[in-house]
């Protein structure tokens, strides 16, 4: 049987049209491929100066021009890639890499292979395969093919706050790396928290409790949380300085302050932590009752009640109890208008080297914090306190650097001169 001419005719066109094809091979049409993304993704943008003003913000890579969508990438569009994939990769909590080409509907395959070059350049600096989604999301309109970074990393939970400060309080992810933060700010699991020379820093725990930051303290915050049956988990970890922490009374559970050598567990309400001299670590108990232990092997256990204090010293060794030094009783003002300047005087207490007068705004000293000292049993206020009203107690400090008891809190009414 004769074929028609006409069929004939077109079996040949298609027969040369597959001996060309074969004939580039399939790398060359690979790189037909290429060329023709380069051309619709990139148009005529420079690639010079496509990696200028790179930075890592929010969850997103960002430059100052679009991110380098031709490919193949080559030289400084390559370099630019380079770059984005290193900094991703330096990040220590990186999770997770989001490319997202945005194409018309006929290009849907040619952003595919915009981030077939992408992952390949994000997997060779050390990201995981596993960790890279790609997705194509098509448009409408577009002037041209647009390609955005996106990285995750696990979000800090929130376990404290900046309740006040009197001074500088600085937070960061360790001693070496500290920034000022202000009243308010929001505290992270696993952040550094410091106080500056003369500052008194009173921070608010998720669980309810408080912790007040004496000068020159530094802590890292551990696990603060309430489980779901309303137990507490509290795990902080002192580095310098001294804390004293006011617990809100629970049933069950845990709240820890620990340094290199000790551990205190509190079974009472309101205690002090301090690293002392000769790396002891010193708990002072004001009320309730905490468990006092070394850290380093089963050295024993003490229980330190209300009024008392006990240490461990450097080798992890816990000492015998002992009396904190008795508050002490004011003598006046306790009440009413006093001028700037006013004298407050209380009774001398047996042991006691110096003394320090706690001023604040409200009645849980949790506001407006401020201390003097004194060697005498009697202090002026400083005469730049601010008018209004003032509530003040003081403490008696003894020869080893232990604080006392507190003395009742009186409330003072301040005037301007």
């Amino acid at each position: 049987m004769k074929r028609r001419p006409g069929n004939n005719s077109r079996d040949n066109g298609l027969q040369q049209r597959q001996r060309r094809l074969r004939g580039f091979g399939p790398w060359r049409v690979a790189a037909c491929l290429l060329m023709a993304l380069g051309s619709t993704l990139a148009g005529k943008a420079h690639a010079a100066d496509r990696c200028e003003g790179m930075r890592l913000d929010g969850g997103r890579v960002v430059l100052a021009s679009p991110i380098p969508t031709a490919t193949p990438l080559i030289g400084a569009d390559l370099e630019c890639a380079k770059a984005i994939a290193a900094a991703l990769v330096k990040r220590p909590k990186l999770r997770s890499v989001t490319l997202a080409a945005r194409v018309l509907q006929a290009d849907r395959s040619l952003g595919t292979v915009a981030e077939r070059e992408w992952r390949r350049v994000l997997e060779s600096v050390g990201i995981p395969a596993l960790r890279i989604t790609t997705i194509v999301p098509t448009v409408t309109h577009a002037a041209q093919a647009t390609l955005e970074i996106a990285y995750r990393e696990p979000t800090a939970r929130q376990v404290a706050m900046v309740q006040d400060v009197t001074g500088k309080v600085l937070r960061g992810a360790s001693l070496d790396s500290l920034q000022l933060v202000g009243r308010g700010s929001p505290l992270a699991q696993g952040e550094v928290v410091a106080s500056g020379p003369q500052s008194r820093v009173r921070l608010a725990l998720a669980d309810g409790s408080f912790l007040a930051m004496a000068p020159n303290a530094a802590l890292k915050l551990g696990a603060i949380e309430l489980n779901a049956s309303l137990k507490r988990s509290v795990s902080i970890e002192l580095l310098q300085g001294r804390v004293e922490a006011v617990v809100v009374p629970q049933s069950g559970g845990a709240f820890e302050i620990a340094t290199g050598v000790a551990l205190a567990g509190v079974r009472g309400t309101s205690f002090r932590v301090a690293l002392a001299s000769r790396g002891r670590t010193v708990v002072e108990t004001v009320e309730g009752l905490v468990e006092l232990q070394g850290r380093q092997g089963k050295l024993g256990t003490v229980l330190v009640h209300a009024g008392e204090t006990a240490w461990v010293d450097a080798s992890g060794v816990p000492s015998q109890v002992r009396k904190l030094l008795p508050g002490a009783q004011a003598l006046g003002p306790l009440q009413g208008k006093v001028r700037q300047g006013a004298v407050l005087r209380w009774t001398a207490v047996p042991g006691a080297t110096r003394y320090v007068v706690a001023l604040a705004t409200d009645g849980e000293h949790s506001l407006g914090l401020r201390e003097v000292e004194t060697a005498k049993p009697e202090v002026a206020l400083p005469a730049d306190l601010a008018p209004g009203t003032t509530f003040w107690r003081v403490f008696a400090i003894d020869d080893d650097e232990t604080i006392g008891l507190p003395s009742k809190t009186y409330r003072l009414q301040v005037e301007a001169p």
